[in-house]
């Protein structure tokens, strides 16, 4: 544990925890780039070992189920941002939840209608499109905690024998926080890989 610890704060001391350039966890596409986005937004949360929930590329929204860490304990995780996010992640039982959306832009705030109005299909967009990347840390309690007064890790939790047998255990889930820096790294992702791609397709069509 002592050496997973050093190696954590060596590395964030040579850049590997390095902030990212993007500083707002957003980004602006044109509407014929919103399909390739779409697919590599996907792709990108699938290789952080994020599960889908919600692909909807009619209504611009991709969301996962939480995916939960042990920060440094589980190094092959990469969502953690600091040696703080590992230990958090470590010491407690956190999971995170990732949201992106995709809406046009608009200068006029009164534009959406507050009521409701039919969701635009931006499969057919026409103006440019903000990308939103959100990410949410929730916490796991468990009531009915028993601390041990002569050692911590020797705590444990009172049962209740009626829901133990019908194989419920009592928890809730509470949103903490928003993890703004993977936020900004999942969209600074997403804007590289996209501009590469469109950087490819146009050297492709330069081609005699």
């Amino acid at each position: 544990m002592r050496i997973l610890v050093v190696l954590v704060a060596i590395a964030c001391l040579t850049g590997g925890c390095a902030p990212p350039k993007n500083q707002t966890g957003q980004l602006v596409i044109q509407p014929d780039h919103y399909q390739a986005a779409f697919d590599i937004t996907g792709k990108v949360l699938r290789e952080c070992r994020f599960v889908p929930d919600r692909v909807d590329a009619r209504a611009g929204v991709i969301s996962t189920y939480p995916k939960h860490s042990a920060g440094i304990a589980m190094p092959w995780d990469q969502e953690q941002s600091s040696l703080e996010d590992e230990l958090a992640d470590l010491f407690n039982h956190q999971q995170r939840q990732v949201r992106v959306t995709f809406t046009p832009v608009t200068s006029d705030p009164l534009a959406d209608d507050p009521l409701g109005a039919p969701i635009p299909d931006m499969r057919v967009a026409q103006g440019p499109i903000q990308v939103e990347v959100q990410v949410f840390i929730e916490r796991i309690r468990r009531p009915g905690k028993r601390l041990n007064p002569s050692k911590v890790t020797l705590s444990s939790y009172a049962q209740d024998p009626a829901m133990l047998a019908r194989g419920i255990e009592p928890a809730h889930v509470q949103t903490i926080v928003r993890d703004d820096l993977l936020s900004r790294r999942l969209a600074e992702t997403i804007g590289a890989r996209l501009e590469k791609q469109q950087s490819e397709a146009a050297e492709d069509q330069a081609e005699p």
